[in-house]
């Protein structure tokens, strides 16, 4: 009897114990906004708007776009995004209004690299007008990317947002 009820309890500490780890588990999930309300998504994803609903968007550390939005919750909050440079790692901008020039590294899909990687990467250039919504580019060097800037009026510089400092700033 004695023996019994000590296996029996040690079989209820280990089903307590299973539960209590799949609780931490389902709390500590992406799919849960237990985590969201205790520290933010978690992720480092992050949004930022840029102009005229044109947004910078991070959803994850190899993959950093611009996107266009028209879309917008009842709380205001921006959703349902375009992408605007498909297949681009967006690594810098700059805006000149109406105006946005993009510093990125053409990809075919997501990097994967790591920042060491990704600064030997070739660059291209691209001018994105926010009140056409069109997309010139890309420029495969930054003096055909300038050239081309003068002729719509705005001279860029190379004091540009880089989005690997962004990365530390944002939420």
């Amino acid at each position: 009897m004695i023996g019994k009820h000590i296996t029996g309890r040690r079989f209820s500490v280990k089903i307590r114990l299973l539960l209590f780890i799949l609780c931490i588990a389902l709390c500590l999930s992406s799919c849960t906004p237990l985590l969201e309300w205790i520290v933010g998504d978690g992720r480092g994803d992050w949004t930022l708007n840029l102009i005229a609903d044109y947004y910078l968007v991070r959803s994850n550390a190899h993959n950093i776009t611009i996107s266009f939005c028209r879309h917008y919750s009842a709380e205001g909050e921006p959703h349902m995004f375009r992408t605007v440079l498909a297949y681009t790692f967006v690594t810098a901008y700059e805006v000149h209004d109406p105006y946005i020039c993009v510093e990125g590294i053409p990809t075919e899909k997501e990097t994967g690299a790591s920042d060491e990687e990704l600064e030997s990467l070739k660059r291209v250039y691209y001018l994105l007008d926010t009140t056409e919504h069109t997309t010139e580019g890309p420029f495969e060097t930054f003096g055909d990317f300038f050239e081309h800037c003068k002729t719509v009026g705005i001279t860029p510089t190379r004091n540009w947002v880089s989005t690997k400092e962004l990365n530390y700033q944002l939420p």
